[in-house]
């Protein structure tokens, strides 16, 4: 994951102390706009829409998430 520090320099950290909360928000923010969707539908969403980063799933999971991808897949379901 990159963050921000403040100084404005862009690092890399890593770890599931960085992924987990990223993921917890990602899957908040898809409850909130698709309430009627149920959690594997939103964790398909989340799924699916990664952009995987270097092919390595043990290192990187399932990528980067690309959290209004999954938005615009939950939104395109009827």
């Amino acid at each position: 994951m990159f963050t921000k520090d403040n100084h404005g320099i862009i690092q890399m950290t890593k770890g599931t102390s960085n992924s987990a909360p990223m993921t917890a928000a990602s899957f908040a923010l898809l409850s909130q706009a698709f309430p009627e969707a149920d959690y594997e539908q939103k964790m398909w969403a989340l799924y699916s829409t990664a952009q995987p980063l270097t092919g390595d799933s043990k290192k990187e999971g399932h990528g980067a998430m690309r959290v209004f991808e999954a938005y615009q897949s939950l939104k395109a379901k009827p």
